[in-house]
């Protein structure tokens, strides 16, 4: 046993610590037993954050439930049973959503049992009424799924990466080709039309604006154009 919040505060400031007689006296005068509905109301308004153990949540329960079952007359209070039941139903309240539906299979209520599933799930944000949204944990169930999803994914993503690199190797052919020439080639960005460092869609000096830029026809490239006047240079 120990004391915490006001029990502690009120011991280390008030008690004398040599004369524990005198001291039990002193604490119980200090802090008087509360009503039914004040003992109720602590029980009812107590919250979990997420973040505290469930253990400590669960134990606090209890013993704010005890504390208030002890305030009534002895004919109207309540079995163990009843009360453990009532634990456990504010327990699966505010548990996350995973563990809701495991502990609403339970037989067993005791606070061991309702925190040993409580803790094999990862608490997330907590919703409008308090209840935590969470991540079921991994399961030996749930593997073999995940590793399907993975080889999905690796047979489509595989031929896209693949015409990713082509691509990105012919460009830098055509980089490394249109520097070989001095900068005469067309290379990257190099006109079909004039020869120009512009794209030959771009092309100011284009006769025509659809099929061949020089001639009109289709069939060829401004390039490969039979109206050249001289051969296109490498890379047009």
């Amino acid at each position: 046993m120990y004391l915490e919040e006001d029990f502690f505060d009120s011991w280390e400031e008030l008690a004398s610590k040599t004369n524990w007689k005198d001291d039990k006296v002193l604490m119980l005068s200090l802090f008087a037993k509360r009503s039914p509905d004040e003992a109720l109301r602590a029980f009812n308004s107590l919250v979990w954050d997420g973040h505290q153990r469930f253990v400590v949540f669960a134990a606090r329960l209890g013993r704010y439930l005890k504390e208030y079952n002890r305030s009534l007359p002895e004919g109207q209070r309540m079995s163990a049973e009843s009360m453990g039941r009532q634990i456990f139903d504010r327990c699966v309240a505010v548990a996350p959503e995973g563990a809701q539906q495991e502990l609403r299979k339970q037989q067993d209520h005791s606070i061991r049992a309702i925190c040993s599933i409580v803790d094999d799930y990862s608490p997330g944000t907590a919703t409008k009424d308090g209840r935590m949204i969470s991540r079921p944990p991994v399961t030996a169930e749930s593997q073999p799924l995940a590793a399907e999803i993975s080889k999905a994914l690796q047979s489509v993503l595989a031929p896209m990466m693949e015409n990713l690199a082509g691509i990105t190797q012919r460009l830098d052919s055509q980089q490394r080709f249109g520097k070989g020439n001095g900068g005469k080639g067309r290379g990257r960005g190099g006109c079909g039309n004039c020869g120009g460092a512009h794209s030959a869609l771009a092309c100011p000096n284009k006769a025509f604006d659809s099929g061949c830029f020089k001639c009109g026809q289709t069939g060829h490239l401004a390039r490969n154009c039979p109206s050249r006047s001289k051969p296109p240079s490498p890379g047009n």
